[in-house]
């Protein structure tokens, strides 16, 4: 079932990384993004998206959309243009249709869907199926626009990108309009195509606000207002930032009629997130979710403790600035083969970062993971000294919490009293501001309020937001115990 959003995109290089807060932020409040008119006006652009992003459903509704407007357009799933011509592949109007077009001057689109499907049956797919469309394009392919999708995690950002450089060039013709570089309408973008020098990058952006309303009330949700509202409340939005992650986000809504704590929604939607979506390539590279899950963790805490973002995807060869900016899967995995890393790296839970690199899909997946990773050492019975050395240092005589570790600390503080009770003393804040405040106990909650006061009595200014996910009155509910959970009205308790 398709449910016309009016995605958004935004462009990805090599050299700029956009900040997951940035792309969040322009997506809630509806910032400047491209449109599917922008990307129609390249001639050449490879779209990389994760799992549950909507890519597949996208291609084919856009496809349909154009060739009822009247123009070209033709849907090729890669995996069967590798292996079949395309007169087994397109349905016989569509083939009419394309050998018409092949002997006109008239423009054409072409979806190619997708690089990771091929690639999982075999790795020379994509170059033979880039070969066979040129073979098929022939002395069309001025005239020929295309659009391949991936998921990040499958593209090799050096190689395949030379792949398709080197198949299908960017050719000119003399009479090729240019354009300006203002917004295009739908129209436009199919009656004039960009003049580009390569292919251009694209990403789907994350669900607006608006875009989740569309699609639950799509979707089967009656009272879509106190569905957002119990969103909003749980701070729950980042589950929600895709189509697959919404659906099982309204599935919970139907099932148990409400939104529940942040930390109870992290881990519900880490272990959606970790399951492979697609059945087919689950049983063609199997990882279970025990095993993702662990190796999630383990490079959560890399991550972490190296103060990185980052996963390079691997690629042949590998850009220097991607190899120093990020860590490799391969030395944090080390025994796990290479076909259980790639697994892993195609899973949700993770997105693009920058070109040839993924991330978590948010950062607070990262840090809850990493604190996980903490507290399974500590229940391990492992040097608690050494740990606690990661998280705090003493400066001019003064205990504090590193920075870096201050979100880490908190999580981990809901598990572990110790930690709790030390930041209780030296960052009040830290177990204010980061992790689940809501999931601590209730009677240390209070005590909590009272020694954030006294640490700051003071000051003009603690520094410290109280914009606590899923508060909308944290100084009335703050000393308040839980409310009974009531269904769709029940939010977090302060």
């Amino acid at each position: 079932m398709y449910i016309e959003l009016n995605r958004t995109f935004h462009q990805i290089s090599n050299e700029k990384e956009i900040s997951e807060e940035e792309i969040h932020i322009r997506a809630m409040l509806g910032g400047k993004a491209d449109s599917w008119a922008d990307v129609l006006s390249h001639s050449r652009v490879v779209l990389l998206a994760e799992a549950g992003t909507g890519k597949t459903k996208e291609l084919k509704a856009k496809t349909k959309e154009l060739q009822e407007k009247g123009k070209n357009a033709f849907y090729l799933p890669i995996e069967d243009l590798a292996g079949d011509e395309l007169r087994y592949i397109l349905s016989s109007e569509d083939l009419t249709k394309f050998e018409i077009w092949a002997s006109s001057e008239e423009p054409a689109w072409f979806f190619l869907d997708s690089v990771d499907e091929a690639k999982l049956s075999n790795p020379t797919f994509f170059r033979r199926a880039l070969n066979r469309l040129a073979h098929h394009l022939n002395g069309s392919l001025s005239n020929a626009n295309v659009v391949i999708a991936s998921r990040v995690s499958d593209w090799q950002a050096t190689a395949d990108l030379q792949t398709v450089e080197e198949i299908l060039p960017l050719s000119i013709r003399p009479d090729h309009p240019s354009t300006s570089q203002s917004k295009k309408t739908e129209q436009d973008s199919v009656d004039e195509v960009s003049i580009d020098t390569a292919p251009i990058l694209y990403t789907l952006d994350p669900l607006s606000t608006e875009m989740m309303r569309i699609f639950a009330s799509g979707r089967g949700i009656n009272d879509v207002s106190s569905f957002m509202d119990a969103i909003e409340r749980a701070d729950a939005e980042i589950f929600a930032a895709r189509p697959q992650d919404l659906l099982d986000l309204i599935a919970y809504w139907l099932e148990y009629g409400k939104i529940d704590s942040f930390s109870v929604m992290m881990e519900f939607s880490i272990k959606k997130k970790l399951r492979e979506v697609n059945s087919e390539r689950d049983q063609r590279r199997p990882l279970s979710s025990e095993l993702a899950l662990m190796g999630a963790t383990r490079l959560a805490a890399a991550l972490t403790m190296c103060r990185k973002s980052s996963v390079i995807i691997p690629d042949n060869p590998i850009a220097p600035d991607r190899l120093s900016q990020s860590i490799e899967a391969a030395e944090v995995l080390s025994d796990w083969t290479a076909t259980q890393i790639n697994a892993l790296l195609n899973r949700a839970i993770f997105d693009e970062a920058t070109y040839g690199r993924v991330r978590f899909h948010h950062r607070s997946v990262r840090e809850y993971l990493g604190a996980k990773w903490f507290y399974q050492l500590i229940a391990q019975g492992k040097n608690r000294r050494a740990i606690e050395r990661l998280f705090f240092a003493d400066k001019y005589g003064v205990s504090v919490v590193r920075p870096s570790m201050e979100a880490v600390a908190a999580w981990l503080s809901l598990w572990d009293e110790r930690f709790r009770q030390r930041l209780f003393v030296m960052a009040p804040d830290v177990l204010l501001e980061y992790g689940d405040p809501s999931q601590l106990p209730l009677e240390f909650r209070s005590q909590l309020v009272k020694q954030f006061a006294k640490c700051n009595e003071d000051r003009n200014n603690s520094g410290c937001s109280f914009d606590i996910p899923g508060s909308s009155s944290f100084d009335v509910e703050i000393m308040k115990p839980p409310r009974p959970e009531s269904g769709p009205q029940s939010g977090r308790p302060w």
